[in-house]
């Protein structure tokens, strides 16, 4: 196996590449090796809970927003309200890892 360059900017997985050609395995090391810094990502529970950072415990509740009638702009409100305050990593990831604690920038 040999590395392979990121597919896109903030990509966290170390890339490798079978050395026949026949496939490519990557590695996310959050732990070991955190990535907090450069995160931009987000994730959706199946409970509706929208989450800004990987270690979270806890998150918006989407759900019982849509459920109380939120339109689309009110919950796109809801969203870029919570991403533009949301900490880069929580102050548990950043004592655990080592990872910086700030907020993100807003986004537009």
């Amino acid at each position: 196996m040999h590395p392979i360059s990121q597919n896109y900017r903030g990509e966290v997985a170390q890339r490798w590449q079978f050395d026949d050609g026949g496939g490519e395995v990557g590695f996310i090391s959050s732990v070991s090796q955190p990535f907090c810094g450069a995160c931009s990502r987000a994730r959706l529970s199946s409970e509706g809970k929208f989450y800004t950072c990987l270690f979270a415990t806890q998150g918006l509740d989407l759900r019982a927003s849509l459920r109380a009638g939120a339109n689309d702009a009110e919950m796109l409100q809801l969203i870029r309200g919570t991403w533009g305050r949301a900490p880069i990593a929580t102050a548990n990831c950043a004592r655990k890892f080592g990872a910086k604690s700030r907020r993100r920038g807003r986004s537009k």
